[in-house]
């Protein structure tokens, strides 16, 4: 099973690796022909899925190893609960960067660096803000009408206890009924 990991692991690590990676030659001038473009954009979003999936998986299984202890790290905690918010901001807190940028921008490693860090910043700063004043609220009403429906509903139904079915009884066989004390045991009758 440990060889199976193994092989997984390396699919998964080159899959997602090929896919990041793929295109880095055509953004530095050179064009792939259409049957790779084809090619790549077919398989893409599927090979990055299994990918994922895999290392989710590997996880969950057992088998994730230090991936998994960095994945499972305690201090993720904060900003993992943040991740819807800081998702729904996002693309307004990048659409306002650029809309209010005077000059062209640039792609290089330094320029995409040095405007990664303070959007990432500002975003998750918006995301906590949302999450504050929309999400967190919307949580507590939801809670609150949740325990409300619930105990109106277990109010209204009536507890049905059914009886325990007799057990079936084969021809020419008897079983043993057990009193509440467990010490007088009667045979039952066969049928």
């Amino acid at each position: 099973m440990q060889i199976v990991a193994v092989v997984w692991w390396i699919l998964s690590i080159f899959m997602g690796l090929a896919i990041v990676f793929g295109l880095y030659w055509t953004y530095q001038g050179y064009y792939l022909s259409r049957s790779l473009t084809l090619f790549y954009h077919s398989c893409c979003k599927f090979g990055y899925s299994v990918a994922l999936g895999w290392m989710v998986y590997a996880c969950i299984s057992g088998n994730g190893g230090i991936i998994n202890r960095l994945l499972s790290w305690k201090y993720w905690r904060p900003l993992s609960r943040m991740t819807f918010s800081v998702y729904l901001v996002h693309a307004f807190a990048y659409n306002t960067f650029v809309m209010n940028s005077d000059t062209l921008m640039f792609l290089s490693f330094i320029n995409m660096t040095y405007m990664f860090l303070p959007h990432l910043a500002f975003t998750y700063l918006a995301g906590f803000i949302f999450a504050l004043l929309v999400e967190k609220p919307v949580i507590q009403i939801e809670r609150v009408l949740v325990r409300k429906w619930y105990s109106n509903s277990t109010q209204n139904e009536e507890v049905m206890v059914s009886p325990e079915p007799e057990p079936e009884l084969r021809h020419g066989t008897s079983k043993v009924n057990e009193k509440e004390d467990g010490d007088n045991l009667e045979p039952l009758q066969t049928v």
